[in-house]
C-alpha cells in the first residue's frame, strides 16, 4: 500500500511538471510513478552488480552506458 500511495505520489509530481493546468486521470499518474520507481530501483541494481568491479571499471561501463543511448538518441 504504501509502496502503491508513493508512486502515485511521484506520478503527480511528474505530471504537474509536464503539465502544470490540467487535469491528468489517477490511473496515469501511477503507471508514471510506478515505472519511475522501477527504473530507479533498476538502476540501482545494475550498480550494485558492477560495484564490486572497483571504481575505474564501473566509471567506465557508465561511461559506455551513456555513449549507447545518446547514440540511440533521435537528435
Amino acid at each position: 500500500m504504501i509502496s502503491f500511495v508513493f508512486a502515485v505520489w511521484i506520478g503527480r509530481q511528474l505530471m504537474q511538471l509536464w503539465m502544470p493546468d490540467s487535469k491528468v486521470h489517477e490511473l496515469y499518474t501511477a503507471a508514471c510513478g510506478l515505472y519511475v520507481c522501477w527504473l530507479t530501483l533498476r538502476a540501482c541494481v545494475m550498480i550494485a552488480q558492477w560495484a564490486p568491479l572497483g571504481w575505474d571499471n564501473l566509471v567506465a561501463k557508465i561511461t559506455e552506458w551513456f555513449l549507447i543511448v545518446s547514440s540511440c538518441s533521435p537528435t
